[in-house]
C-alpha cells in the first residue's frame, strides 16, 4: 500500500514491528528507535521538509506543513501494533510513547494503522480515544491483486 501511495506521489512513511519469523530482536518496537526510523524516511524520501526538530511531534508537523504548501496530505502508516504486546512481555508502552506524539494528528496528515484483531487493552490509549473500534475498517483476508483492487 505504501509503495502504491509513493508511486501514486503521494508522501509517505511506514514502520511496521513485525519483520518476520527469523527476526526476534526487540528493537523494532522500541519507541525511540521507531522514531528514527521515521525520521531516518523522512530524510531518504523527502529531504525538501526542513525539519529541524528532534522529536517526533515536530518532524511530522514539518512534513504536513510543507505538503500543505504542495496540496499534498501526508501520510504516516504504522503497522503491526498487535506484534509489540506479543515481543514487549504484554506491555504496549513503547505504543503509548510513539502514539502519544502522533495524537492528536496534525491537520494534513493521514495516519494509517494496521493491526490483527486484538483485545484494546494491547492498543495505544491515544489512538483508541480518537479512533474508537466501532469507527475501523476490518479487511478480510485478501491476495495481493484484491488488496490493489481494493486501494483503487
Amino acid at each position: 500500500m505504501c509503495e502504491v501511495l509513493a508511486e501514486s506521489g503521494d508522501p509517505t512513511v511506514r514502520h511496521h514491528y513485525f519483520l518476520s519469523t527469523t527476526d526476534r530482536g526487540r528493537y523494532r518496537v522500541n519507541s525511540y528507535v521507531v522514531e528514527q526510523w521515521i525520521k531516518a524516511q523522512v530524510k531518504r524520501l523527502h529531504p525538501d521538509v526542513d525539519a529541524p526538530g528532534s522529536h517526533l511531534g515536530g518532524l511530522l508537523e514539518a512534513c504536513v506543513t510543507y505538503y500543505k504548501t504542495k496540496s499534498k496530505p501526508f501520510v504516516l502508516t504504522l503497522d503491526g501494533l498487535d506484534y509489540v504486546w506479543r515481543i514487549n512481555n504484554a506491555d504496549k508502552c513503547p505504543l503509548d510513547n510513539v502514539f502519544s506524539q502522533i495524537i492528536p494528528c496534525p491537520d494534513n496528515m493521514v495516519l494509517l494503522i494496521g493491526t490483527q484483531l486484538v483485545n484494546d487493552t494491547q492498543l495505544p490509549r491515544d489512538l483508541l480515544s480518537v479512533a474508537p473500534r466501532a469507527s475501523w475498517r476490518t479487511l478480510r483476508a485478501m491476495s495481493e491483486n484484491a488488496i490493489m483492487s481494493y486501494l483503487y
